[in-house]
């Protein structure tokens, strides 16, 4: 067939099969592959390479059809985080797509709401973390909450400079406090960071 349809040659080989997981990391993959195959949509694999390329790490036409059917039945996490930075969308949601009510294997034989497992994967506090994780991830937990607090900040830096706070000076003492109050939390939680 493909010497008498030659320009179909590349199309069939990209058409997506459905294939079934053996094992928990296989399922990994193939949970990523659905998720690229459903964002890509009516796009075409070499669309998606060519965008990968424009991103500074290509991901070849061959290697996406390999995991959409199943020849190639793992990724890589450089090819997770330019496949999701290629279809506008955060790696761990190529890992855990919608919807997330409904219960996953976060780790071999272990069924968890995909929620939980999205917090476990990226250091949030989880179900049956030990002390020992707690204080490894709390870097993390504190590197979040000075992002949070810094914008927060910057916000209410920004409605203290707004004309209402310039002309309700009760309003403008509200945000001052608030202010005070974020600066605090930042000192204390930098001082803990070490800067």
């Amino acid at each position: 067939m493909s010497q008498i349809f030659p320009q179909l040659r590349g199309m069939l080989r990209v058409m997506p099969q459905n294939w079934e997981p053996r094992d928990w990391s296989e399922e990994q993959a193939h949970r990523v592959s659905e998720e690229v195959r459903r964002l890509r949509g009516t796009r075409s694999a070499q669309w998606l390479a060519n965008r990968t390329a424009e991103l500074g790490y290509h991901v070849s036409r061959s290697v996406i059809a390999d995991l959409e059917n199943g020849r190639r039945r793992y990724v890589t996490t450089a090819e997770l985080v330019i496949l999701a930075r290629a279809l506008d969308t955060a790696p761990i949601m190529l890992l855990y797509p919608p919807p997330y009510d409904e219960f996953i294997d976060a780790r071999p034989e272990e069924s968890r709401p995909k929620l939980v497992a999205i917090q476990g994967f990226s250091g949030e506090v989880g179900d049956d973390y030990s002390t020992e994780y707690l204080d490894n991830v709390e870097p993390l937990r504190r590197a979040r909450q000075i992002d949070e607090l810094e914008w927060r900040r910057r916000r209410l830096l920004g409605d203290l400079d707004s004309s209402p706070a310039r002309s309700d000076t009760q309003y403008a003492m509200q945000l001052q406090s608030q202010l005070d109050w974020v600066t605090k939390q930042l000192s204390q939680l930098k001082g803990e960071d070490g800067g």
